[in-house]
């Protein structure tokens, strides 16, 4: 897998734009991560009614090939902060 930073342009609301290089299994992997990340939000929202961010989240799925779960817990957004 390749991941290649090429551009980063950091912007005045803090944010940035990345222009980004990869092969076929890293393009699968982003994919995956984004999905398994938005399907994981999403059971977690509607079991709790709280608001998590990407980061918490992706920090508790398991690596590829792993059978186990990450043993991090996920920390709940306060009203009006950003992620």
């Amino acid at each position: 897998m390749k991941i290649t930073i090429k551009v980063v342009k950091e912007l005045p609301d803090g944010s940035a734009d990345v222009e980004l290089d990869y092969d076929q299994e890293a393009l699968e992997f982003m994919i995956e991560r984004g999905l398994n990340a938005l399907l994981v939000e999403a059971i977690m929202t509607e079991q709790t009614g709280e608001l998590y961010g990407i980061s918490d989240i992706l920090g508790t799925l398991p690596k590829k090939g792993s059978k186990r779960r990450s043993n991090k817990s996920v920390a709940k957004i306060k009203s009006g902060g950003t992620d």
